[in-house]
């Protein structure tokens, strides 16, 4: 899984032409990209080792009630998605940092920056139903 875009994008890019001719600092936009995949690199290194997926086979797992068997598989689950998103994440930052992904037709600042992305991690994740997971807007 990567970014994808029409090869005339990557030719405007290159020529500086079309959506590319006038294109504004990158610096900030870059830089947020780069600070939201720090938060769940932060996760898997505070929690990583408290809730991995070993700990299931030990005793002090067995002993633990339904509701903190389930806690911890939550836990566990999301701290093993967090690494795919801190890689899409940094993904993004890379795409980002020389203005491939800038479209100047985007009227927020999310859509002004958001011509080609990795994955969107909210979407993804607070999507109100199955389908909207699987089919994430790239």
């Amino acid at each position: 899984m990567g970014p994808s875009y029409d090869y005339n994008d990557h030719e405007d890019f290159i020529r500086q032409q079309g959506d590319y001719s006038t294109k504004p600092s990158t610096f900030l936009p870059s830089l947020v990209y780069l600070i939201s995949a720090f938060i769940p690199m932060a996760g898997i290194v505070f929690f990583g080792k408290q809730y991995h997926f070993s700990k299931t086979t030990e005793t002090e797992y067995a002993e633990k009630d339904w509701l903190g068997k389930f806690t911890f598989l939550m836990i566990s689950m999301q701290l093993h998605r967090f690494r795919y998103f801190s890689a899409w994440l940094l993904a993004n930052a890379n795409i980002t940092a020389p203005g491939l992904n800038y479209n100047p037709k985007g009227k927020s600042y999310v859509e002004k920056y958001g011509k080609i992305v990795t994955v969107r991690v909210l979407d993804y994740e607070l999507g109100d139903n199955v389908k909207d997971k699987f089919e994430v807007k790239f």
